[in-house]
């Protein structure tokens, strides 16, 4: 290693307007500290390895910064150059974020690499999964998978191409894509074979997938395929606990869930603690020997998964024994396990048992919601300020015929046009997470900071900085505003009943009934 930094530090001062020397230069730098860029202050630890989370945590190690400072100047002299660009992503997506712009725009050249780079094209998904953008994750891993097939129709071997298949995974759960996570997750019959290799983020099975969404009849049937195959390995077994655990403890109403909890404890506590040796074994001589021994980049996460799935498991059962529904005695629907705001377990039709559909349901309810809130107010202020003579303006009914600025055509065609626009946009961040983020208008300064599709955060949808401290704070101020917007949409419906049978807005009819509670009623108006 020392001889090689030797070599191509003397090239790179040899042919200083050469891209590739400065490249080589900087891979050369990293070799040493290779996945390990940054001092061990602060993050979450990862096997050995710790990730800055904070952007005060990143500090990084002097091998790392001189490998950014060559990096660049190879991307100045050519910024299109695939291995400064591959290593630039990799010493960023560490950093919170994915590393920022300077990742972002690295990832989207290597997007647009050539046909069949697949390895280059699957890179930029390393920084469109940490920077939230998951719609552009997919899109990447797909294109990298359809390449690994022209590769093999070549008779030529993809590099890693199980990984372009657990990146598209991830990405997909990451952005609701329920069919297309398990269209391409390993049957829960393979486990065996998989879970040796298990990483924190690697390989995704069916049941895993089927368990993130909900989907109680798909997880069972990748149980009872489990069970035929007789799995045996302990991971495999973790993962088989923890799904009879959740099918249980949710889907089940907490029917024996404290035994199956306990089954998956048991599982957890017989986790390996260190790399099997048969799997030692069959690395030994090749490449990829040592790459997976405790403190290497690549160790499997055997214990931290397992202890995971117990903590999971543990919360189900809690969750089992006093979750808030509907109706009280009532079982929740399956496809709902009360991680949406707001969910009480309420869709007697079945409405979102597919989760592709559920996510579309969720978006209009909250659309429908945050319309109906602003209508409320939009019916009621009027109506107070005319009564109290503060204003002159027409019931909310006969808005429609007051005289404005613009003629009605004018105003309608404007309309159109600006929630053309802004539903065009909100449609698009529905399809491709994260893809609207930026301001069109006034740039980087004003962009969403949300990871969420409908609560894009930022200075112009969260200027007071609410609910930024904490998941749980979140969650409560999501809750409170789809309740709001819940009871908002009854308020119009009643609204709209009670001008079509009195005449009169809701203010008028409230002060009729105070003046006379008893026979100014619902029912008295509808006799």
């Amino acid at each position: 290693a020392a001889a090689w930094a030797a070599a191509a530090a003397a090239l790179a001062e040899r042919e200083p307007e050469d891209g590739t020397a400065w490249a080589l230069r900087a891979e050369a730098e990293l070799q040493p500290v290779a996945w390990r860029y940054y001092e061990h202050s602060g993050g979450a630890r990862n096997g050995t390895v710790r990730l800055p989370l904070r952007p005060q945590d990143a500090a990084a190690r002097p091998e790392a910064e001189r490998a950014l400072a060559w990096l660049r100047r190879a991307l100045e002299l050519e910024p299109g150059h695939p291995l400064a660009l591959h290593l630039l992503v990799h010493v960023l997506e560490q950093l919170p974020g994915g590393g920022g712009e300077e990742a972002v725009a690295a990832a989207d050249r290597l997007a647009a690499s050539p046909a069949l780079a697949t390895h280059l094209t699957h890179m930029a998904g390393h920084v469109y999964l940490r920077a939230g953008l998951y719609g552009e994750a997919v899109r990447v891993n797909a294109r990298a998978m359809r390449d690994d097939q022209a590769l093999r129709s070549h008779c030529m071997e993809p590099y890693v191409p199980g990984h372009n298949v657990a990146s598209l995974v991830a990405a997909a759960m990451l952005s609701g894509r329920y069919h297309l996570a398990l269209a391409h997750a390993t049957p829960a019959a393979e486990l065996d074979a998989s879970a040796r290799y298990m990483q924190a983020a690697w390989p995704y099975s069916r049941l895993h997938v089927a368990l993130r969404f909900g989907q109680w009849r798909d997880a069972q049937q990748e149980l009872a395929s489990a069970e035929r195959a007789g799995l045996q390995s302990p991971m495999a077994l973790v993962q088989v606990a923890y799904g009879r655990a959740l099918c249980a403890c949710i889907e089940g109403e907490g029917s024996g869930c404290a035994e199956e909890v306990e089954g998956l404890r048991r599982a957890a506590a017989a986790a390996p603690r260190a790399l099997p040796q048969e799997v030692r074994e069959e690395l030994e001589g090749t490449a990829d020997e040592g790459l997976m021994e405790r403190g290497a980049p690549f160790y499997p996460e055997y214990e931290n998964i397992a202890a995971v799935a117990a903590e999971v498991g543990s919360a189900a059962a809690a969750r089992a024994a006093g979750r808030p529904v509907w109706f009280p005695g009532n079982a929740p629907a399956a496809h709902l396990d009360g991680s949406l705001p707001g969910d009480y377990g309420f869709d007697p039709l079945s409405l979102g048992s597919d989760p592709e559909l559920l996510k579309w349901f969720q978006q209009a309810e909250l659309q429908h919601a945050r319309w109906a809130m602003l209508g409320v107010v939009g019916i009621m202020v009027p109506e107070v300020l005319s009564k109290s003579g503060a204003l002159n303006v027409p019931m909310w009914t006969e808005a429609g015929k007051a005289e404005y600025f613009a003629t009605p055509l004018t105003l309608f065609v404007t309309q159109l046009f600006l929630m053309g626009w802004a539903e065009a946009r909100r449609w698009q961040d529905m399809k491709n997470p994260g893809s609207v983020n930026v301001d069109p208008v006034f740039g980087e300064p004003n962009v969403c900071t949300g990871k969420d599709v409908g609560y894009p955060g930022g200075r112009w949808f969260n200027p007071l900085g609410m609910s930024l401290e904490s998941d749980e704070k979140m969650m409560e101020l999501r809750t409170k505003e789809i309740k709001n917007g819940r009871l908002a949409m009854v308020a119009l419906v009643g609204f709209a009943t009670q001008t079509f049978i009195t005449g009169k807005g809701p203010v008028d009819c409230w002060l009729s009934h105070l003046a006379d509670p008893y026979h100014t009623t619902f029912f008295q108006n509808m006799m």
